[in-house]
């Protein structure tokens, strides 16, 4: 599964996840850091109304998602909301 959610993003297959908004005036960098039961770090970078992944993370993070594997795969794929994951204490959420 974490090796499918890797290409489908290196593949920009993933761009309905994301949604134009207002520009933003600098880069914010979003870091999944997931350990177990397989471990996954990678970021994806919003600039402007565009963004980019980077499975190898170049930089400090503005922000960083941590959860297990399979809570990964569901937001990813849009079957969980953010929202109901920290409710539950399946997401926590670090902002620099």
């Amino acid at each position: 599964m974490v090796i499918l959610i890797r290409e489908t993003f290196a593949s920009g297959s993933l761009r309905w996840a994301f949604w134009t908004g207002p520009a933003l005036d600098r880069p914010i960098r979003y870091r999944f850091d997931v350990k177990t039961p397989v471990p996954v770090t990678s970021d994806i970078i919003v600039e402007g109304d565009k963004f980019r992944y980077e499975q190898v993370p170049q930089g400090v993070a503005d922000v960083t998602f941590r959860c297990h594997t399979h809570l990964f795969a569901l937001l990813m794929y849009g079957r969980m909301k953010a929202a109901g994951a920290m409710a539950a204490g399946h997401l926590t959420i670090v902002r620099r």
